[in-house]
């Protein structure tokens, strides 16, 4: 359907495509409660050109996408450190090494000193090591489409990534292909908006009583992938996922965009050249991997994608079919089923964010006595009850 005459936020992702495509700069993006911008037009200078139809990605999603992924990949980088610095086995870090020099313009995603998720720019490989590790927030694309065409057209090699309606919008604003942009989206479950992520960083601040001035999403503790690591008073925390307020709504697909409900991109055509995610359920038919530290999984969807792919050097890889990485990757198939109570949640949300999480995903008995035990035992402890519970 068409956002613009619908009005309804299933038919919109938010890209912001349409605003920057306008001749007459007359759609403005206004955020709702959730803190996700909508276009609205200001029909007093429109010229009805319909450019904003034109590059919008829910409406030609078919017109976007590649035909289905020709290649599947797992890979894990073999430098530990690099790979424990990634969110899973460091399918990114290895793309940006075998395609970006010193000059190339890397469009990622960051989170700001003040802890809102941005799409920027970063020159040659190593400025670009901000965009490690998963925000599961939506990101403001800013300017980014138009800096794209500016570099492109300037001659410089481009590599853009972010989800797969931003990779499509960016494609419909871009018009047509250029052999020195490189596209890189994710295996997307969706996306909530700034607007829930700043109240749950607010209830956070509320408990440990000072400004949170960093977070990082999917720390590795503990042989874990899921530990959110924040920075209070100069000192880091680890905080459990299962107790972490922002994850327990995440994995509920309780705060999540309308539009990704409908998504039209959880499938495996996809826009961009390269697909990346985890490699969930890998185990189950190959045990020769190192799980505790993270497996991606690689889909090559064009030549441009395979060319980069095939420079990737100083990393385990091996082929799989795209069945198997489709087993226990749904957004691979489908897209994800929002919670039924997800209007409800998110109006509590933005006012008192444990509130809502303690009301809508309240914590299993089993895992509130797992936590129970974790803060009275070492973590020494706990691994040798692990082993004796084991044998």
């Amino acid at each position: 359907m068409n956002y613009f005459i619908s009005q309804d936020k299933k038919d919109c992702c938010g890209c912001g495509a349409c605003a920057l495509a306008c001749p007459k700069q007359c759609i403005e993006y206004r955020k709702d409660e959730c803190g996700i911008g909508y276009p609205v037009i200001d029909r007093d200078r429109c010229i009805d050109c319909k450019r904003c139809e034109a590059v919008c990605p829910m409406i030609h999603a078919d017109d976007r996408k590649n035909p289905v992924a020709r290649q599947t990949y797992a890979l894990t980088l073999t430098d530990d450190a690099e790979r424990m610095a990634s969110t899973s086995g460091g399918a990114f870090r290895a793309i940006v090494d075998a395609y970006a020099d010193d000059d190339t313009v890397i469009f990622g995603v960051e989170l700001s000193p003040d802890l809102q998720a941005r799409h920027v720019a970063a020159i040659g490989k190593t400025e670009a090591r901000k965009f490690s590790k998963s925000k599961y927030v939506k990101s403001d694309t800013g300017n980014t489409f138009a800096e794209v065409k500016a570099a492109l057209q300037d001659g410089k090699r481009v590599l853009y990534s972010g989800t797969p309606c931003q990779i499509a919008g960016l494609k419909g604003y871009l018009g047509k292909d250029y052999d020195n942009l490189l596209t890189v989206d994710l295996i997307c479950h969706g996306t909530p908006g700034q607007g829930l992520f700043d109240s749950y960083i607010k209830a956070l601040q509320h408990k440990y009583r000072a400004p949170i001035t960093t977070l990082r999403m999917r720390e590795k503790e503990d042989g874990g992938q899921f530990a959110t690591t924040i920075q209070v008073d100069h000192k880091n925390r680890f905080i459990n996922p299962v107790s972490d307020l922002w994850m327990r709504a995440f994995l509920k697909w309780i705060m999540l965009m309308d539009s990704c409900g409908a998504c039209p991109f959880a499938d495996s055509r996809r826009p961009a050249d390269l697909t990346i995610g985890d490699f969930w359920g890998l185990e189950k038919f190959d045990r020769g991997w190192d799980f505790s530290k993270g497996v991606s999984v690689v889909l090559i969807n064009s030549e441009k994608g395979k060319a980069c792919f095939d420079k990737i050097q100083n990393a385990k890889i091996k082929e799989f079919s795209l069945e198997q990485a489709q087993k226990e990757n749904g957004n691979l198939v489908h897209c994800s089923a929002i919670h039924p109570k997800h209007a409800e949640f998110k109006a509590l949300a933005v006012k008192d964010f444990k509130k809502a999480v303690n009301t809508y995903c309240p914590i299993p008995l089993k895992s509130k006595i797992k936590i129970g035990v974790k803060k009275i035992l070492p973590i020494s402890a706990i691994r040798a009850l692990k082993k004796l519970l084991h044998r």
